[in-house]
């Protein structure tokens, strides 16, 4: 081989050797690359917003077992120890970012939350509010409450639910929403016979 192939060969491969990417491919890869981001944090935030809502419908849940767990466990002041423990939520504007864990203190034959009862005053995140409480029905054809008195009483697990009036309900669904978004909806459902789910 001679010297001015060898001198040709070395030239073609260093010519090669410093191509790189042009101005164009690297504006298009940066528009994907922001156009990805742009989608990503989007759908984090109604991803993140909806985990919120799930995790304000089980923390009622929770309180509603506790409160449950408190009736059922002898915990009292009383020397009978017969006192109801309960969950009092109210749908009016005023109240509907908060409901009240209570302990019946009067011993009433129809327990209900009273004011002076309350044990905590619990709120809402305050991205969320109770934004429709039914009763005895499904959420489809909802039977409206503007407040609702859950208790539990020993020796049962079972619960009574008290609306306005003192009539009492056999099922009843709690729902939290969205501040800014009323169509959608975390429910507590809640029996009689003291199941408690979050749907």
């Amino acid at each position: 081989m001679s010297s001015a192939s060898l001198r040709s060969l070395y030239r073609g491969s260093k010519v090669a050797s410093h191509s790189g990417f042009t101005l164009l491919e690297v504006l298009i890869t940066l528009a994907i690359i922001s156009i990805l981001t742009v989608l990503v944090m989007v759908r984090y935030g109604s991803f993140n917003s909806a985990v919120l809502l799930k995790n304000q419908a089980f923390e009622l849940a929770l309180d509603l077992r506790e409160a449950q767990v408190y009736a059922i466990s002898v915990r009292g002041d009383g020397s009978e120890f017969r006192e109801e423990y309960g969950i009092y939520v109210n749908q009016d504007s005023s109240n509907n970012q908060q409901y009240i864990f209570w302990q019946d203190s009067q011993s009433a034959p129809v327990p209900a939350y009273n004011a002076g009862e309350e044990l905590a005053t619990i709120p809402l995140d305050n991205r969320f509010y109770i934004s429709e409480i039914c009763y005895d029905s499904d959420v489809s054809s909802c039977q409206s409450a503007s407040l609702l008195h859950i208790s539990f009483a020993r020796p049962n697990f079972d619960a009574t639910l008290r609306l306005p009036g003192g009539s009492e309900a056999s099922s009843a669904r709690i729902l939290i929403s969205p501040v800014d978004d009323p169509s959608i909806y975390r429910s507590v459902y809640i029996t009689s016979t003291g199941l408690i789910t979050v749907e």
